[in-house]
């Protein structure tokens, strides 16, 4: 997976998956994808800190 992640491409991609979906469903794939950005920025910064 590479970072940032496209949160639309990434929402599309988990309703496909998820086939049958509704809202709930997309705003919880948004809300992971939004999560996942934060961590991996979170994480860049930490290490750039240590250096």
């Amino acid at each position: 997976m590479a970072y940032p992640i496209d949160e639309d491409k990434f929402v599309s991609i988990c309703m496909r998956e998820i086939g049958e979906h509704d809202e709930v469903d997309e705003k919880v794939a948004q809300a992971v994808a939004a999560t996942l950005n934060w961590a991996h920025h979170k994480g860049m910064i930490d290490n750039e800190k240590r250096m």
